[in-house]
C-alpha cells in the first residue's frame, strides 16, 4: 500500500473533549498550548464527501510527533462516526503524496475502500479490521 513517495504528516486522534485532552497533555508536560480551529464541513455524508457539521481541531506536537486532535461538535462526519464506533483514540494516519490521482489509482487497484473525498486534494480510506485505522492521503504542495 504505502510507497516511498509518501511523507508522514500526522496521526489523527478523535476525542470527546478537546480542551480536557489538551489540558491533560499539557499538565503531563507533553505539549504547549496550541491554537485551536473550528472547521465547518459541508457535504452530504456518507456519500463519499467529507460529511456535514462542525469539528474542533488542534494540532499539537508531542516528542516530535504531530497529533491532530479532533472533537466532533455537530453533524454526520468521519470523526463523529469514528467516535460512535470506536470511542476516543487514534483514528487515522496522514501522508502527503506528490500525485493524489496516482495514489488514488494505487489504492483502488488494491481494493482499499474510500471513506470520503475532501475537495480534489484529500481522500480518506478505511483499512478494515482489525483496528479499522483510516489513512488520509493529501496532495503535497511541493516535492515530497
Amino acid at each position: 500500500m504505502m510507497n516511498s513517495e509518501w511523507k508522514f504528516v500526522h496521526v489523527g486522534m478523535v476525542v470527546k473533549d478537546l480542551e480536557k485532552t489538551v489540558e491533560q497533555l499539557r499538565a503531563l508536560g507533553l505539549i504547549s498550548t496550541p491554537a485551536r480551529e473550528t472547521l465547518t464541513l459541508k457535504g452530504k455524508a456518507p456519500d463519499q464527501t467529507e460529511g456535514a457539521g462542525q469539528i474542533l481541531m488542534r494540532e499539537v506536537t508531542c516528542a516530535g510527533l504531530c497529533i491532530e486532535l479532533l472533537q466532533p461538535l455537530s453533524g454526520d462526519n468521519l470523526q463523529q462516526r469514528w467516535l460512535n464506533a470506536h470511542g476516543e483514540g487514534i483514528s487515522h494516519v496522514c501522508y502527503e503524496v506528490p500525485d493524489i490521482a496516482k495514489a488514488r489509482d494505487q489504492m483502488a487497484a488494491q481494493g482499499v475502500a474510500v471513506l470520503c473525498h475532501i475537495r480534489d486534494s484529500t481522500t480518506y480510506y478505511e483499512t478494515g479490521e482489525p483496528g479499522s485505522l483510516q489513512i488520509e492521503l493529501r496532495q503535497s504542495e511541493g516535492p515530497v
